[in-house]
């Protein structure tokens, strides 16, 4: 009998061991997770935050395209109307070195 009370206390003894041991993996674990969901949590933000700015610079290339074919479309005005106007002396065949008659 006493030998099996002794048994009886060793696994005891060893149960109250790998339980602390479980917890304390257990704890571990818990704290990684939180660490995890901190991390996910400001990445997710980070992400936001980006493709808000991603956003902003779509639209000012929106806006930097639409005035760059507005001035396209008023230097093509300008060419057209200009065309009853004298060639510059290049335009004409002569060269920049060249003096243009006069």
């Amino acid at each position: 009998r006493k030998a099996a009370e002794d048994a009886l206390e060793v696994v005891k003894e060893k149960s109250k061991t790998l339980i602390k041991k479980y917890k304390a993996q257990f704890d571990e674990a818990r704290d990684e997770v939180a660490k995890l969901t901190e991390t996910l949590r400001e990445q997710e933000e980070l992400t936001e935050t980006l493709r808000a700015d991603l956003r902003g610079q779509e639209e000012l290339t929106e806006s930097l395209r639409a005035e760059l074919r507005e001035r396209e479309e008023l230097t093509e005005k300008l060419h057209v109307e200009g065309r009853g106007v004298a060639t510059p002396f290049r335009e004409r065949g002569g060269r920049d070195s060249e003096v243009p008659p006069s």
